[in-house]
């Protein structure tokens, strides 16, 4: 006879250091679950900023793999412990390959949403150091049906040029040439590209397709035109195929497709909206994202002066609508040569804890 044992196997839990860290996932130029960009919001107590290094930060972001990953981090409490009466923080954006990005609005609408209406923070208004400067957000009130603060953001004015003006501007319209053809490509007959133009500051190019009066409604159902060759006629692939075109990311880091109302239609109504656009950024590991704070830095400048005193702080403000698949909506106003003011609201759709491995 024969016998045989059975060797038992410890299956008690691993033991590890980690540290654990508030964290949200807010939607952000949206008032709702599904719609609008959504940002993750790691918020990091000053004393344990330091140990967490950019590698952790990146690791961080492919972890959560959304547009942004935002951590913020409470500056100049000297030792002192955080309190909600705080205003002065430091952020900073990395993407999901990891690249820290240097501007992003969403991001910041979203980080601000989650310190007014999770931490609770008093203050009238947020001053967020960043790699682009100090950005202000101020609360502009709370919607009483939904509790969503609509936010009011102080951003950098980053107007784009004609590509002729720019230093290198033989190479960059070479390369804006190349994409220029790839969008004239998926456009239906009689359209095609009437303008584009590049931000020195952002690297981004703004492409603009022929006016179209059905950007007045974000519900037109016409099957004809710009709104509907921006909205339902780029292939998925288009990310790709400007990719393509300069994979290096050197000149272009990200391209604006737009669509302006026409001028004359919005002159004789009050339009929904006076632009809409799509945004690409393959070249940081963005290959659509939903809604853009920091695109509308460049083309609000460009928008305001087509049409007129609409978003200069006279006229009343731009109203725009980025028309990704989960869309979001904007208002702009433009200060020349000085800021650009970037209205919203976010949506916190979860609530959580990040357990970080030390």
């Amino acid at each position: 006879m024969s016998c045989s044992a059975t060797r038992r196997i410890n299956r008690s839990p691993i033991k590890r250091d980690s540290m654990k860290f508030p964290l949200w996932v807010v939607n952000a130029f949206s008032g709702g679950a599904y719609s609008g960009n959504p940002a993750a919001v790691v918020f990091v107590d000053a004393d344990r900023d330091a140990t967490l290094d950019d590698e952790q930060r990146r690791n961080i972001g492919r972890q959560m793999n959304l547009s942004e990953t935002a951590f913020v981090t409470p500056l100049g409490l000297e030792g002192a412990a955080w309190s909600t009466a705080h205003a002065k923080y430091g952020l900073r954006w990395f993407t999901p390959d990891g690249t820290e990005v240097p501007l992003c609005g969403h991001a910041t609408l979203a980080t601000a949403t989650a310190m007014f209406d999770e931490m609770k923070v008093t203050a009238e208004e947020l001053s967020f150091m960043t790699q682009s400067g100090e950005l202000k957000v101020k609360k502009m009130g709370v919607d009483p049906a939904t509790g969503v603060s609509k936010l009011c953001m102080e951003f950098p004015y980053n107007a784009p040029l004609p590509l002729g003006e720019c230093e290198n501007s033989e190479e960059l319209s070479g390369r804006a040439q190349g994409m220029a053809k790839v969008i004239n490509s998926h456009l239906p007959d009689g359209l095609e590209v009437m303008d584009m133009q590049w931000s020195p500051t952002t690297k981004k190019l703004l492409v603009r397709l022929p006016d179209d009066k059905k950007v007045n409604n974000a519900n037109a159902t016409d099957s004809s035109g710009s709104l509907d060759a921006l909205v339902k006629g780029l292939p998925s692939s288009l990310p790709d195929e400007l990719f393509a075109v300069q994979p290096d990311g050197l000149i272009v880091r990200g391209c604006i497709i737009t669509v302006s109302a026409d001028v004359k239609e919005a002159g004789a109504t009050a339009p929904e909206f006076h632009f809409q656009s799509r945004y690409f950024a393959p070249w940081v590991g963005i290959p659509e994202d939903p809604v853009t704070g920091s695109a509308h830095t460049v083309s609000s400048p460009y928008m305001a002066r087509v049409h007129g005193d609409h978003g200069t702080g006279r006229g009343g403000y731009l109203r725009a609508r980025q028309a990704s698949a989960r869309g979001g909506n904007l208002e702009l106003a433009v200060y020349e040569g000085s800021h650009v003011i970037i209205v919203g609201r976010g949506f916190v759709c979860v609530r959580g804890e990040l357990d970080h491995e030390v």
